[in-house]
């Protein structure tokens, strides 16, 4: 444990970080620069189209306007802002090489868990809360033995404005004292102001009562998602929800293996990230994470973070051993490397959808012209694209500086995981009948677990599904727009 903050470990002059921050900016550009042309997606036209339901939001359309990259760019900074939190932090909690912050600070970057919170407009409603969590852990552990005026009120205060501008982070104040008593051998009482605030904000805002806030699976199963950012198969989730003793008897084995690693590697930083992250999630139930799209996984920010922190103290505890001091450089190396590859991937796939957003707008812009005064039908709507929320009627249904409203209705809504291939084979006034093949397709009949047929169909194109819909009470628009 870290005795105090001046006596472990040899003076390191700070001077050492500068060069790490210039590389960790360079390194954001790199993944993310050419993506800042990515158009609004999914959320953000109803975000747009009422700005005082988000964060700052109302403020930031008054200034950027229809200037999407300029979102984007204070997207950027806020990020980056994280990143240099996370290296201080790890070079506080470890007390070994600037190197290992600036390790945690890139993964941290690269996960592509929290895509939404980076790439979408309003994706300040997730980056703000995220930094402020970690600027008000900073200013902790800065704070909890000094002497200066102020210091025991500076850290609540901090809380105070991360939980009024970011209510999801009530629950920092058990993050706080899992840092207290998990870093630090000798004990102060630093951590009681916030721990009274969070309590009283805690049973006012009601997250304690929110539907599934205290199910264990929907408080600790989004961190699996942390470590696997790329989300489950239908059919993985499909498995899970049927066999739910797997899932149960998957996590016993993930607790006990976390147990063991905590008491085998014996590294503050690394207890703190893994007890940290998990003691954030509790009382968070009703902020899930969807398993499939990763929707939601914005809300995964300080998780993130607290995790990569945890894999800087593995790391440092294995440079102990002299012989892997080199392998280490070259493992965390290759590791950010592969981290920044996965995410620059995540970002074409936003970029696609972007670009197939705007070709509906202007497909039915286009028909607009053609047919005045007629409605038009969307078909099929697709809702996401992997991860990337497109939800092409939403681009389409709004006044924003990126949108005109257009009379469209949504017609056999579908997430699409490519491989697809789908066909409009029928439309009528009455009656939509839509192809699919691929893996967004539902399955009219499930074959038994661990069947011949169960095990042929994971390793097998998935035959044609069609979907169809009948009009009720009016018949559905003359004409109709599909990317198909």
């Amino acid at each position: 444990m870290i005795e105090t903050e001046n006596h472990t470990a040899p003076a390191v002059r700070h001077s050492r970080a500068t060069p790490l921050f210039v590389a960790d900016a360079l390194y954001l550009a790199m993944v993310y620069a050419a993506f800042l042309a990515i158009p609004p997606l999914g959320r953000d036209y109803a975000a747009l189209a009422r700005p005082d339901a988000v964060l700052f939001f109302t403020s930031l359309t008054r200034l950027f306007g229809g200037y999407g990259w300029m979102y984007l760019l204070l997207n950027l900074v806020l990020l980056y802002g994280c990143m240099a939190l996370i290296l201080v932090l790890t070079r506080h909690l470890t007390r070994g090489p600037w190197w290992l912050g600036s390790v945690a600070a890139v993964l941290f970057m690269a996960n592509p868990v929290k895509t939404e919170a980076v790439l979408a407009i309003s994706g300040v409603r997730d980056l703000w809360p995220g930094f402020m969590a970690l600027l008000t852990l900073y200013v902790y552990v800065r704070c909890r033995q000094s002497a200066k005026v102020g210091a025991v009120q500076l850290p609540a205060l901090v809380y105070l404005a991360a939980i009024l501008t970011g209510p999801i982070n009530i629950m920092l104040f058990v993050v706080v004292i899992v840092l207290e008593y998990s870093v630090y051998k000798e004990k102060t009482r630093r951590w009681l102001p916030l721990a009274i605030f969070g309590t009283i904000a805690l049973f006012m805002s009601g997250q304690w009562a929110m539907s599934g806030a205290l199910h264990p699976v929907r408080m600790f199963a989004p961190l699996f998602f942390v470590v696997y950012p790329i989300g489950m198969l239908p059919d993985t989730v499909l498995f899970f929800q049927q066999l739910p003793l797997a899932g149960y008897g998957l996590s016993a084995v993930v607790v006990l293996l976390g147990a063991w690693l905590i008491r085998k590697v014996n590294k503050p930083a690394f207890t703190f990230g893994l007890l940290g992250a998990a003691a954030f999630r509790l009382c968070q139930g009703g902020f899930t994470v969807d398993a499939v799209t990763l929707a939601g996984g914005g809300q995964l920010m300080l998780p993130a973070a607290l995790l990569a922190i945890a894999v800087a103290g593995f790391f440092q505890a294995v440079m102990e051993n002299s012989k892997w001091r080199i392998t280490v450089v070259r493992v965390t190396t290759l590791l950010c490397i592969a981290a920044m590859c996965c995410q620059i991937w995540v970002n074409l796939h936003w970029r696609h959808a972007g670009q197939e957003a705007l070709r509906v707008q202007k497909a039915v812009a286009e028909a607009r012209r053609e047919n005045p005064g007629e409605a038009l039908a969307l078909v099929p709507d697709i809702q996401y694209y992997r991860t990337a929320p497109m939800m092409l009627s939403e681009s389409v249904k709004y006044q924003t500086p990126f949108s005109t409203p257009q009379p469209v209705v949504s017609l056999l809504p579908i997430s699409v995981i490519p491989p697809v291939d789908i066909a409009v084979e029928t439309y009528t006034r009455r009656k939509v009948v839509v192809s699919v093949q691929g893996l967004a397709a539902p399955e009219p009949e499930t074959p038994s677990f661990f069947s011949r047929c169960w095990w042929l169909r994971r390793y097998q194109p998935p035959p044609p599904f069609t979907l169809q819909a009948e009009a009720v009470e009016q018949p559905f628009p003359k004409r109709y727009v599909s990317l198909w």
